[in-house]
């Protein structure tokens, strides 16, 4: 704070944070920032006025109505306690509009602090201990904390969000053309080990950024715990400078320049800058209106594949298949599958105005019911207070939202139970659209190719057709060899001459190639040009393998390829952070044909060119250096390298690499006049020629890119440069359009790791809102779900082949338990045995030892002698640091079979992986038991059904509703031994704590204490217990409860887990019976626990 702020006693003894303010001015223009700073706090401007009021800089806005306001105040603090320093926070809201505050140092049950003292505004705020609230005896010292505060008055215009966590806040402000979400920070502090925790925040900060940049202006501001001057550069400064400068955030230079401090210590020595307001510049107004344009979809549930496949076979049999050409039965094929879908699949009416989702026939009603009463009362004269007319419109409207929300909320849970048992694709993405705070849009409103401009989307559209036309064509290149381009056109011609007058080989395709083949296609993908998709091909299964096998067949006795399968449609696709407006960074995705997919994934298993697994190759050359010397890795990517393939020098290539000439005539077809058209604002160009290049998109492309680059490969192999592994040269891996050359250096694994930990951290909270868990309303079992199958792909990808340090197995091993803690609501003190059994979810490490054994069978079932010679040398020589040494160890470990009998075996891939994992969670499930067995803290816990795929009732028997989820986190800490009661205060707490209850004063407050005698719940075990008791007594009769249940022990086991008394065949092992005990026994915990809380902060 500045000389000119007056400061309280409290203030005057503590070291402040020095406070910022920005202010906004709403209109017409999008983001012209202005800064200017005086005397006092930081100001900084939005304009959306040609002309901002000059008199608004320092008064408060009028706030009154509905309108938007023109001038707002934001200002942050950090206040080091609002109790102490309460005086100085009514000061401030008596000058500013939204007061962003970091360490308020409350407590949950303490939240309504600021409301009973400064009265006229409203807030939203976090507590540090949100996760695990503590009650008010024997509180310790504040904590952290995060809150924002406006006026009442506003509240109108402000919407709460659940994004963040305890230190990261989030409000939206609606504002003229653009809404505005102001995010309040409280960073971690700089001490040892720091570094993961900062980073896991700014990622929070990022998954925010993602979720509304495209949507809102985004306002950070807080207590960074980092700093942008020059002269300090430790790991958290680095990582928020990297933080800002990705995601191009705005900063007041001037106050940078200046060195500015905004922190004074108490010694009134040392000062620093650690607290700022960023926000993003956002010059582009993305808001387009979009159209429907597919009408149709499948759904697995409605659609019957029996009579799906019926109707085809009556239309396949109409058919001539014999003696029609290519195209015809192309053609043919086509309108087949669309006259089958249209008589069979269920039809998805999109409405193109309007509500998003159709109302319902209830709604629909209930909608009626509520204009007619609007209309009887407005005809009334808009009577009020407890007039007959007033009362019913409110009651009409009150069961319209009623209805709306029970129906959202089914859907919901019908959508979530979708998501659990079959997670696809599809369902990725409508989950990360639902956690979206709208449709975005990455169209520009203006499009610039070179001097060219095009505002409208026709002109756009065409100026993309220019754009990948001229992509598409060969230019004049001074550096490039014509006699190189003249020689091959001279070969390919000979080529072609040769295949006329030469008896070739028939090549026939077996309805099992193509079988395989359309199970390689991916579901959910847009359809083709054609209005074909992978599903219309699918469902069709086995019964139009025949026409492919006729067609596939005929093409390779013509050497002439059917002329859709040369179309496609370019998508223009946006690059990550750089200028919409220019052409040149768009990539091109081209959608080709459906069937013709089919047809390359065929062609590329028959004429042998599969990839090599460069990963692999990688790893084991690290290990045969074994730490003696130095690796260098360098990666070579081709910028733009698919679209300037020159088609003459590939098809020479090709001939002379040993392809077929029955297989190179196909392919020299395939690439003789391929054409494209472009698709932009749901509408496509007209159509041009593709003379150069493999397709974004296609499926022979990255093949036919690496025989393109096969000279460069082999010239390395051929001067020996680089690495071999035993007589194998292994120097030049590549993927795709990236080579990767290796020679002698050490790789940077911490960094790496950072990145994936980062980056499936993201996903996270993409999937699931980032926030307090048990208050989002989503069952902990669909979040463990959907972590699995989304995020821990991307968090181990590429890991199996490397050889992991200690310290970056327990990195992974601290997200992984960390995830699985947050999302059952646990604190940090929770047995680690537990966190996994309560989900049945594998440690991190086994979940890597799945993806090692499955690469192992892949390399088993491998076609490439490469590959093989490495496997098996490596395996004999045993080094230390080799995946093979690494894979026999965990072929041991779980008493798998052999690394021989695997590669001779050749086990199915279906079998494998049943057999893998049927090994790893016996292993699991048994080590976590002894685990569990041996913690004091587990005794209530029944260890009879905790296994590993298999979740716990306390979890399996709610749905997700915030209210049954906030049940369930109460009674699983004290099913764990972590719901903190005073007995469990004086195990880990050092100063003297007294175990006797605080409100009976009794006894010692446990479990059994707290569940079944302290007097201060009689009225709750009178009517609620008794209910559990009335029902177990009609399932097992009166006398075998009199002898089982007659202590007080036996009734807290009761309460907390069920599942024992099964194990000692007391009650019968009936799921039904069970899940009935344990809903019955979490209301009853939960009300326990609500009536605690509640006398405690009395």
């Amino acid at each position: 704070m500045t000389k000119e702020n007056k400061k309280t006693p409290q203030q005057r003894d503590k070291g402040k944070k020095a406070t910022k303010r920005t202010r906004f001015k709403r209109g017409h223009q999008a983001h012209r920032r202005t800064i200017s700073r005086p005397k006092s706090p930081t100001e900084s401007s939005f304009f959306r006025n040609s002309k901002p009021q000059e008199n608004s800089t320092n008064s408060r806005p009028n706030t009154n109505g509905k309108q938007h306001y023109q001038d707002i105040d934001i200002i942050t603090c950090n206040i080091e306690g609002v109790k102490a320093n309460m005086k100085f926070l009514e000061q401030l809201s008596q000058k500013h509009v939204f007061i962003c505050l970091q360490e308020h140092w409350l407590w949950t049950f303490e939240k309504d602090y600021i409301d009973k003292h400064i009265p006229g505004m409203m807030n939203h705020s976090r507590c540090h201990d949100v996760n695990d609230p503590i009650s008010n005896f024997q509180i310790p010292r504040g904590r952290e904390g995060v809150a924002i505060l406006w006026p009442s008055s506003l509240d109108s215009h402000v919407k709460k969000l659940e994004d963040g966590n305890e230190r990261i806040i989030a409000i939206e402000i609606q504002t003229m053309n653009k809404a505005t979400c102001l995010v309040n920070v409280y960073m971690p502090t700089k001490k040892s080990n720091s570094d993961v925790d900062y980073q896991a925040h700014l990622d929070i900060l990022q998954a925010i950024m993602d979720k509304y940049e495209d949507t809102h202006t985004i306002v950070f501001c807080g207590d960074m715990n980092g700093t942008l001057l020059k002269e300090r550069n430790n790991s958290h400064d680095k990582k928020l400078a990297k933080f800002i400068k990705a995601n191009k955030l705005n900063v007041h230079q001037e106050m940078i320049t200046n060195s500015t401090p905004t922190f004074y210590h108490n010694d009134g020595k040392s000062t620093s800058q650690i607290d700022y307001i960023f926000s993003n510049n956002d010059a582009i107004n993305t808001a387009m209106e979009r159209k429907a344009t597919q009408l149709t979809n499948f759904y697995g549930k409605k659609l019957t594949k029996k009579k799906y496949r019926n109707v085809l076979n009556q239309l396949i049999a109409t058919c001539n298949w014999n003696d029609s050409d290519v195209n015809e039965k192309v053609n043919q094929l086509t309108s087949i599958l669309h006259k089958t879908a249209d008589k069979v699949v269920p039809k998805k009416l999109i409405k193109l105005t309007g509500f998003e989702n159709k109302a319902s026939p209830k709604v629909r009603q209930l909608i009626q019911a509520s204009k007619q009463k609007h209309r009887e009362c407005d005809n009334a004269g808009r009577p009020r207070n407890n007039h007959i007319l007033f009362v019913e419109k409110k009651s009409a409207k009150r069961a319209l939202r009623r209805q709306q929300r029970k129906e959202v909320a089914i859907e919901r849970e019908q959508f979530l139970q979708r998501l659990e048992k079959d997670p696809n694709d599809k369902a990725f993405f409508q989950l990360i659209k639902r956690n979206q705070s709208s449709v975005k849009s990455n169209t520009p409103e203006i499009l610039i190719d070179g001097v060219k401009t095009a505002k409208t989307p026709s002109s756009q559209r065409e100026t993309f057709a220019d754009y990948f036309k001229n992509l598409a064509t060969p230019q004049e290149n001074p550096n490039f060899k014509n006699e190189l381009l003249t020689s091959s056109t001279n070969r390919c011609n000979l080529i072609k001459e040769l295949s006329k007058n030469i008896t070739k080989k028939k090549i026939l395709v077996t309805q099992q190639e193509i079988l395989n083949a359309i199970q390689k296609l991916k579901n959910g993908k847009s359809p083709d040009e054609y209005g074909i998709t992978a599903e219309h091909i699918k469902y069709a299964g086995n019964e139009i393998t025949h026409i492919y096998q006729n067609i596939f067949n005929q093409i390779f006795e013509e050497g002439k390829v059917a002329t859709s399968f040369k179309t496609g449609v370019i998508t223009p696709v946006p690059q990550k952070g750089k200028d919409l407006t220019q052409t040149t960074n768009y990539r091109g995705i081209t959608v080709t044909s459906a069937h013709g997919k089919v047809y390359e994934y065929v062609l590329i298993e028959k004429a042998g060119l599969s990839p090599t697994m460069a990963a692999l190759i990688l790893s084991e050359v690290f290990s045969e250096i074994n730490g003696k010397d130095l690796l260098f890795i360098t990666t070579l990517d081709s910028q733009k390298a698919f679209d300037v393939v020159n088609h003459q020098i590939l098809l020479d290539k090709l001939y002379y690499l040993g392809v077929d000439i029955e297989y190179w005539d196909v392919i020299e077809d395939m690439y003789n006049g391929v054409t494209s058209t472009v698709k932009w604002q749901g509408d496509t160009s007209l159509s041009f020629s593709i003379d150069q290049g493999v397709r974004q998109g296609g499926i022979l492309s990255s093949h036919l890119y690496k025989q393109y680059i096969n000279e460069l490969l082999s010239e390395l192999e051929a001067h020996n440069m680089g690495i071999s592994i035993g007589n194998t040269y292994a120097g030049c891996p590549s993927c795709a359009d990236d080579i990767v050359l290796l020679s002698n250096d050490q790789n940077e694994m911490q960094e790496m790791l950072n990145t994936v930990i980062s980056l499936a951290r993201r996903t996270l909270y993409s999937l699931i809102k980032t926030g307090v868990h048990d208050t989002n309303g989503l069952n902990p079992r669909t979040s463990c779900k959907i972590y699995q199958v989304y995020v821990i792909p991307r968090l181990l990808y590429g890991l199996e082949t490397l050889n992991l340090q200690n310290k970056d197995t327990l990195a992974l091993c601290s997200f992984h338990l960390s995830t699985l803690k947050h999302i059952q609501s646990l604190p940090n003190r929770t047995a680690t045995s537990t966190v996994y059994l309560l989900l049945g979810a594998l440690p991190i490490t086994a979940e890597l030892h799945k993806r090692q054994l499955s690469l192992l069978h892949s390399i088993a079932m491998s076609h490439n002698n490469s590959i093989r010679e490495i496997a098996w040398r490596q395996h004999t020589a045993g080094r230390p640091n080799s995946f093979f040494k690494r894979i026999n160890d965990i072929l041991d470990m779980y008493q798998l079979p052999s690394f021989n009998e695997i590669m001779n075996q050749h086990y199915n891939k279906l079998d494998w992986k049943n057999i893998v994992r049927t090994a790893i969670s016996s292993h699991w499930t048994v080590k976590l038991k002894a685990d569990c067995e041996e913690k004091s803290t587990l005794k209530l816990l029944s260890k009879r059904n905790l296994n590993i795929g298999q979740t716990h009732n306390v979890w399996d028997t709610i749905s997700s509703s915030v209210k049954d989820v906030r049940k369930a986190a109460t009674k699983v800490r004290m099913l764990t031994g972590t719901y903190m009661l005073q007995t469990l205060k004086v195990k880990f707490n050092q100063a003297e704590i007294d175990p006797t209850c605080p409100i009976c004063k009794l006894e010692a407050e446990d479990l059994k204490h707290l569940l079944t005698s302290c007097p201060a719940y009689r009225h709750i075990r009178k009517s609620h217990f008794q209910q559990i008791k009335e029902y177990v007594v009609s399932k097992i009769g009166n006398s075998v409860w009199t002898i089982n249940f007659n202590n007080k022990m036996a009734i807290t086991e009761l309460l907390i887990d069920c599942q024992s008394f099964v194990e000692r065949k007391i009650l019968p092992n009936d799921k039904m019976i069970l899940r009935t005990i344990e809903m019955k026994s979490r209301d009853y915990c939960h009300l326990i626990h609500m009536k605690r809380m509640n006398i405690t902060y009395v």
